[in-house]
């Protein structure tokens, strides 16, 4: 009897043996699933994380661009400059926070800035050496902006112009004239110029393009933006604008 016990309670023992087996291979099962699963949520959440970073840089850049090239929707500084024949040349009056912007935006062509500050443009320079600025001196004031218009109505000279709009400034008339002057007078390539003016509302800069750009040549404007496309014109005509003149004429008559 005690032989038959025994062997009862070792055939007993079997199966349990057998159940131990199985939970500590599930054990295991469950212990390797979890960290896979830890894992892949890892790869997920890090992917997620470096897109939304790319991102995130790009919206100040993307913002920046709108917020500088919005004010002309339908024909933007970008896509002027886009097709333009190459090498575009692009001539800007005044270094600003945005100047960084025009040369990239032009990256097939020459950018040239023009300053009346000669230490910021120096400085401007030396901080970034790719930059090609130069530096003038103004001899215009507010104030006498109509002599001048009379002046430069008699006589035309190649002259630069800075910013300002005070009346002791030298103000925006000489930039102006001088893009008028410039794009009537080039040699060769594309007849036309594009010449953007910004704040041409204001009393000082409506006086100058609509005697040296011409309403004319206004293709779009904004509430701070203008764009106007001159043409070249023939040396032997000295008129800036020909509806104007033409009005004149028909009163004067």
């Amino acid at each position: 009897m005690k032989n038959g016990n025994s062997n009862t309670k070792l055939i007993l023992l079997h199966p349990y043996i057998q159940k131990q087996g199985r939970s500590n291979r599930l054990w295991l099962l469950a212990f390797v699933s979890f960290f896979t699963v830890a894992f892949l949520l890892m790869v997920i959440y890090a992917t997620e994380s470096i897109t939304s970073k790319t991102a995130a840089a790009a919206q100040p850049w993307q913002a920046l661009l709108a917020s500088l090239l919005g004010a002309l929707s339908s024909v933007p500084i970008s896509d002027v400059l886009r097709k333009c024949s190459s090498p575009c040349n692009f001539l800007v009056f005044g270094l600003t926070q945005e100047t960084l912007l025009w040369k990239a935006l032009n990256h097939n062509g020459r950018t040239v800035f023009i300053d009346e500050n000669r230490y910021y443009a120096a400085y401007y320079e030396e901080l970034h050496p790719e930059i090609d600025a130069f530096n003038v001196q103004y001899m215009t004031k507010i104030s006498e902006t109509g002599e001048l218009i009379v002046l430069a109505k008699e006589q035309i000279r190649n002259e630069y112009g800075p910013r300002g709009n005070g009346p002791d400034t030298s103000g925006r008339m000489q930039p102006m004239f001088t893009s008028g002057v410039l794009a009537r007078s080039k040699k060769g390539g594309n007849p036309k110029t594009h010449i953007f003016v910004h704040d041409y509302y204001r009393d000082v800069e409506k006086m100058c393009w609509d005697e040296f750009l011409c309403k004319e040549n206004m293709v779009e404007y904004t509430d701070t933006l203008a764009h106007f496309v001159v043409e070249r014109m023939e040396e032997n005509i000295f008129e800036y604008c020909r509806k104007k003149n033409n009005n004149t004429l028909t009163t004067d008559s």
